[in-house]
């Protein structure tokens, strides 16, 4: 799902709905060929959806099969817009293909006969030293379909892609535009088409086009007078690719993100970022968020002044993205790598299923203007060689498919990190006054770490506070400034944030975190209720007292800008 239509000539059948789910504790499934012969004891589940939200179901991390009959006719694309963690897919009891990875989408092509078809897919969410994520993450593990499955029914040619780049001038006030698009082929014979690509409704590219098994084509366009997407004032452009039978549409905007010493430009003007980390769940939804609560998250994040989020820690689904788009929020989208040390980040499946996901994911969120943060991983192993080495591989990845957005990573290991110079700014993690030491600690922890810097000559570089919060429990007030009290939390927040957006060397904030939300079984102990407590407003969105304190400082901050 989009804020806007992506196809409107295609035929598009929406499998979203009832599904036929069968658990597979044994993974005896592929031996007794489920694919071919669904279980009778299966029951009824709704797609999207995690399964843990059915009573009965919340720890469970097993292999399931889900099952789904359509109608369809001739050449068609089955897309899965997430399946966590690992998919195998099978139609009529052949086997189409997998894809590893929960939070990014994957498709088939394929031919068919007219009439009823069966869609099968084995979910696979287990976690080994090998899977991202881990097994230890301090998240819940929910998992199924998450997101929505579609079905593309093609007359000949269809539009697999659209990505388009930009320069703009140094006035900012053109722009020269490439957009690429991806033509497949559906037939058994090279076809010619007309396509045509349209921005904001003219027509900036018309030609006839031979299309063997695949084609790009590529359009250059220059655009003066653009209207600069901006926070608060997001100026978006449409861009469709069209044939006579297909289409494809997406929006843009232009902005340009840059670093300039020690300061983050967005514009060509300084930017403070007041953010907060935000996973994309909710306890009765898991990840599969549907639209209205994503919107009052929003809604949420413009009352508090917030002028970005960060996706921790995962890619969110493209709807929340647009939202951001469409009310001018800064976006940071990041693989789930998340707690890894020295000895898994030596394993070359890891390198490899994480090198994956940076493609996956660049490709297909790059057209958001939102996003102008990639993050490379979190709280890894970046204290050492095994960790550069990841580190740099994925750094090199992403900055040859995008080098017009800023990379970073979080790092809770500053002391000894010896991965800083890889990146454009550096990203905080530190919970000083909550897992170690008192509020008061502050201004010693951050001196030292600038000293630190300056050691490792990364001193010239924007800091980021990434991660930095205290928990609090909905409804805890106390007379006293007590742990766990939303008092405390209050007194926390008005303690960092004067000291940090106040400090020139500090480019931006993002608060762990807008909600409380479940946490894994594995951090039970540290996590009151099996939640980490540590959001502004709980994990029904009804705010603590912090919420109130965090609004104002923002509000202050942003008059002087």
């Amino acid at each position: 799902m989009r804020l806007f239509d992506e196809h409107k000539k295609r035929k598009i059948s929406l499998l979203d709905g009832i599904w036929d789910f069968a658990p597979d504790e044994e993974n005896a499934g592929e031996n007794e060929q489920w694919y071919k012969k669904f279980p009778e004891n299966s029951i009824k589940v709704s797609v999207p959806s995690c399964i843990n939200n059915r009573l009965g179901y919340i720890n469970f991390q097993d292999v399931a099969w889900y099952k789904k009959d359509f109608f369809a006719s001739g050449a068609i694309t089955v897309k899965f817009h997430a399946v966590t963690e690992y998919a195998k897919v099978y139609l009529d009891g052949k086997y189409l293909g997998d894809h590893y990875g929960g939070f990014t989408s994957f498709e088939f092509d394929t031919v068919v006969e007219s009439g009823m078809h069966t869609l099968v897919v084995r979910v696979d969410p287990r976690s080994t030293e090998d899977t991202i994520p881990l097994w230890a993450v301090d998240w819940h593990h929910y998992c199924g379909i998450i997101r929505s499955v579609e079905v593309f029914e093609h007359k000949t040619v269809s539009i697999k892609a659209m990505q388009a780049d930009y320069e703009l001038s140094d006035s900012l006030t053109s722009a020269d535009l490439k957009i690429t698009a991806t033509l497949k082929n559906h037939t058994a014979e090279k076809i010619e088409k007309s396509v045509q690509i349209e921005i904001d409704g003219t027509t900036v590219y018309n030609e006839r086009v031979t299309v063997g098994d695949t084609e790009e084509i590529c359009a250059r366009v220059k655009l003066d007078n653009v209207r600069l997407w901006d926070v608060g004032k997001p100026e978006l452009y449409t861009v469709t690719v069209s044939t006579d039978d297909d289409d494809l549409t997406d929006r843009i905007g232009f902005r340009r993100i840059e670093v300039n010493g020690k300061r983050i430009l967005l514009n060509k003007k300084p930017i403070k970022i007041m953010g907060v980390n935000r996973h994309e769940e909710h306890p009765e939804w898991g990840f599969a968020m549907p639209a209205q609560l994503n919107a009052k998250d929003v809604d949420i994040l413009k009352d508090l002044n917030v002028n970005a989020v960060r996706g921790s820690h995962y890619p969110n689904s493209h709807l929340f993205v647009d939202m951001c788009d469409a009310e001018g929020i800064l976006f940071w989208s990041e693989i789930p790598m998340w707690g890894f040390q020295k000895e898994s980040l030596a394993r070359d499946l890891v390198t490899e299923r994480g090198l994956v996901m940076h493609k996956e994911m660049v490709n297909q969120y790059r057209n958001h203007p939102s996003i102008i943060i990639w993050g490379m991983h979190n709280e890894v192993a970046t204290d050492s060689q095994e960790g550069r080495a990841i580190t740099e591989q994925f750094v090199n990845c992403v900055r040859s498919l995008d080098p017009s957005r800023l990379i970073t990573y979080a790092t809770d290991r500053v002391q000894r990190d010896v991965c800083l110079d890889l990146v454009d700014f550096i990203s905080l993690n530190q919970y000083v006054g909550w897992y170690g030491g008192e509020i008061k600690d502050w201004a010693g922890s951050i001196s030292k770490t600038k000293n630190r810097l300056k050691e490792m000559g990364v001193d010239n570089k924007p800091i980021v506070m990434s991660e930095f919060g205290t928990g609090a429990i909905f409804g805890n007030k106390s007379f006293e400034e007590l742990r766990w009290s939303e008092n405390y939390q209050v007194e926390f927040y008005r303690h960092t944030l004067d000291l940090f957006l106040n400090d020139e060397d500090i480019s931006g904030v993002y608060l762990w975190q807008f909600s409380d939300i479940r946490s894994n079984p594995k951090w039970s102990l540290m996590r009151v209720r099996g939640f980490n407590n540590k959001g502004l407003v709980n994990e029904y969105r009804q705010p603590k007292l912090a919420y109130y304190t965090v609004k104002e400082i923002f509000e202050k901050q942003r008059s002087k800008e």
